[in-house]
């Protein structure tokens, strides 16, 4: 449907966050109609200069410098094309003393931004039906709110805030249901609720760029042939930093959990009931560290990850009995292989446990009693720095599989009966073992081979 291809492009090309709620100042049209298009050209090219003299953005499109810069070239005249064609003063439809309203001809949408030279009729005829408005204020003298409304019952679908050197699209996912229910004229099963949210900011000296997406208060349920499925999620966000050389990525969680259910069928033997996953609250970021190769990454957890089948707890993951403890990771790679640093920001070790109880699912799979009733710990001082080896070999009967810089590594087991602690300057080391056999039997410590 070409309506639908050039209502994404046009209402996407319009980054956006919800407006603050405050008084309008008053506007003037033609005015405010130039601001934006300045904002616009001016935030595209900023970040587009940042992305061709990005070598990182290079390796990861595997792309030479000419193609990135023509790549990025191109999406700076997009915006600009855009701007300039969506911010017409023949477009404005209502003008109020602290707002203007453009309606964006059929002509438009459904002729140079749909890629046709002819609008065709049946797009035409769209339009006039769900008409597509940009409401522009100005709450401040530094921001522009654009809210985007389609209907002729207008239903607010984006909404979008304009300042100097940052601009953010936002919506609800339920209008946006709302929206679809009204377009098909369907009503579609279940619920979704939610925020979302993607901003681009711009540092004030154009030498780094920062764009994000984030969704907050998600929430969707469905019922499935008599059973209900749930998603719930507190907080979800990701972004990514770039200032021309070195990228940090940040990444954030908030509590959430799944609850679908589930038929295992094995052979002759079947188990059902609601799967049932939880899930804890994670703050990380990583970034490359300037004049070296190393990775660091920065983070802490709070809670702990659940899963559960028939309401039996199956795994049972506790990230660290200081809940929310910062951790700080550096990888790099050695001469004999990736090596990892690790460092808390509190007093005491490092520490997870993950427990499993697989009763059920052990009649129904045949599982080795291993595998049944686990309680796995894995320990490290406040400072260690390990080395990860080869692992095993077919010329010698052991192998080293992780030696120990720094520090002390330390993993337990229940159900094997063991506990392994490698301090500096010794080696986990690793031999076969029969697959029936607890695979920590197969772990010892020693001297480094």
């Amino acid at each position: 449907m070409r309506f639908a291809h050039a209502l994404v492009c046009s209402t996407l090309a319009l980054p956006l966050m919800v407006a603050c709620g405050e008084e309008n100042q008053p506007v003037d049209a033609q005015t405010i109609l130039s601001d934006t298009q300045t904002r616009l050209n001016g935030l595209s090219g900023s970040t587009s200069n940042l992305i061709k003299k990005s070598k990182w953005t290079q390796d990861l499109l595997e792309a030479n410098p000419e193609d990135v810069s023509q790549a990025a070239q191109q999406g700076e005249d997009l915006v600009k094309q855009l701007a300039e064609q969506l911010f017409k003063a023949e477009y404005i439809e209502d003008e109020q003393s602290d707002q203007i309203t453009l309606r964006i001809p059929g002509t438009l949408l459904c002729g140079e931004l749909a890629g046709q030279t002819m609008a065709d009729p049946q797009c035409l005829a769209e339009v006039e039906k769900y008409p597509l408005r940009l409401v522009l204020s100005q709450p401040s003298g530094q921001e522009i709110v654009i809210e985007v409304k389609i209907g002729v019952m207008p239903i607010e679908v984006l909404q979008l805030e304009l300042r100097p050197s940052e601009v953010a699209i936002s919506g609800d996912l339920a209008r946006l249901k709302a929206l679809a229910e009204s377009i098909t004229a369907e009503v579609a099963p279940g619920t979704i609720e939610g925020q979302w949210e993607v901003r681009l900011a711009v540092s004030s000296d154009g030498q780094q760029v920062v764009l994000s997406n984030s969704l907050e208060n998600f929430k969707a349920e469905a019922d499935v042939e008599g059973q209900s499925v749930l998603m719930e999620l507190k907080k979800a966000s990701i972004s990514l930093g770039l200032n021309g050389e070195y990228p940090e990525i940040s990444i954030e969680t908030g509590k959430g959990k799944v609850e679908i259910p589930a038929e295992l069928v094995f052979e002759e033997s079947q188990l059902q009931g609601m799967l049932k996953l939880s899930t804890p609250e994670i703050v990380s970021t990583m970034k490359q560290l300037a004049g070296s190769e190393a990775v660091q990454i920065k983070g802490s957890i709070k809670g702990d990850l659940q899963l559960q089948l028939a309401d039996e707890q199956l795994l049972l993951v506790s990230t660290n009995h200081n809940n929310g403890q910062e951790l700080v990771m550096n990888l790099s790679m050695g001469v004999e292989g990736p090596q990892v640093e690790y460092r808390s920001s509190s007093e005491d070790m490092i520490r997870w446990v993950a427990k499993t109880k697989l009763t059920q699912l052990a009649e129904l799979l045949e599982l080795p009693e291993h595998l049944v009733n686990e309680e796995l710990t894995v320990e490290m001082s406040k400072q260690t720095t390990l080395q990860l080896l080869s692992g095993p070999s077919s010329d010698q009967e052991h192998a080293n599989l992780i030696r120990v810089l720094e520090g002390y590594f330390k993993l337990d087991s229940a159900a094997a009966n063991q506990s392994l602690q490698v301090v500096a300057d010794q080696c986990l080391l690793t031999q076969s073992v029969e697959d029936s056999v607890h695979p920590l039997t197969a772990l010892s410590v020693g001297q480094c081979l």
